[in-house]
This record gives C-alpha cells, structure tokens and sequence, in this order.
C-alpha cells in the first residue's frame, strides 16, 4: 500500500482476491479512523509499523 499500488496489484502477490484485500484497507483504515490510505500510511510510519 506504500508503495501506491491498487487493491488488484496487492492481491497478486499473496494470491488474494481483490475483494478481499479492499475489505482488509477498509477495516484498517476505520480503525485507525484515517480519512483516506495516505493517512493509514503516514499513521503506519508514525507508529515504525512500517
């Protein structure tokens, strides 16, 4: 996801469906109740959790 890559090109990797890996971004991103995937990124970074 840091790298800027879709939920498709995620999921290529791990053999994920797309779907899932949306579902996944979704919940992360309420959780962390970040407005948008550069925020759960900038959060990620903050924290060293990536």
């Amino acid at each position: 996801m840091s790298q800027g890559r879709a939920p498709a090109g995620i999921a290529a990797a791990p053999h994920l469906a797309p779907g899932t890996v949306r579902n996944h971004l979704a919940a992360i991103t309420g959780k962390l109740k970040a407005r948008s995937r550069a925020d759960v990124i900038r959060i990620a970074r903050t924290n060293s959790w990536i």
